[in-house]
């Protein structure tokens, strides 16, 4: 059997010729709130449905609730995820080599240009990335003289002190002896 044939909102069942199913026209009304066409038992049926699925707007699914559905602190948890969201992506600083590499291309193009005016702009921006290179801190431990970004420091000072508070220190390479003590022993020598 093929497909009925649709001749200005008459349906035609059956194929022409064949007495299986009796040739009979069906009048197809279209629906207001999606377009489709249907018979007029079918339409009223339909109306119901198509006009609860494009009317009423779908609940949002909460993917946050249901992952935390058996946690105490659901309430909590998801206060906090909403405001991490709305702060956004939080962007990386650039690397030490990117900011070196447009540093080296800036005083190169300041050199390289006749202009002035590119000549200026091409400084500008050596002398700003030149600044933002030594606002980094850099956090010199006063223990063992070696030098951390901030993070990095909070962590190592105070171990560090604990290593020289006891009387130790650096070893020195090779020597199974303290740094610090090998310079006094060195004095007293004299």
């Amino acid at each position: 059997m093929s497909a009925p044939e649709i001749k200005e909102g008459v349906v035609v069942i059956g194929e022409p010729g064949v007495g299986e199913y009796p040739e009979e026209q069906i009048r197809m009304i279209r629906c207001h709130q999606c377009g489709r066409s249907f018979n007029e038992e079918s339409l009223e049926k339909h109306e119901r449905v198509c006009r609860k699925v494009f009317k009423e707007k779908r609940r949002e699914f909460d993917t946050v609730a249901n992952r935390l559905h058996g946690f105490e602190n659901k309430e909590q948890l998801i206060r906090k995820a909403l405001q991490e969201k709305k702060r956004g992506p939080q962007r990386a600083k650039p690397t030490k080599w990117k900011q070196q590499s447009e540093a080296f291309r800036a005083a190169i193009a300041s050199c390289r240009s006749s202009d002035p005016f590119t000549q200026q702009l091409a400084a500008a921006k050596f002398a700003e990335l030149q600044a933002e290179h030594e606002r980094q801190h850099m956090v010199k431990c006063p223990h063992c003289g070696r030098t951390f970004n901030d993070e990095a420091s909070k962590r190592h000072i105070p171990i560090c002190q604990k290593t020289f508070a006891n009387g130790g220190g650096r070893l020195l390479k090779g020597r199974g002896s303290v740094a610090h003590s090998t310079a006094a022993r060195r004095d007293s020598r004299r």
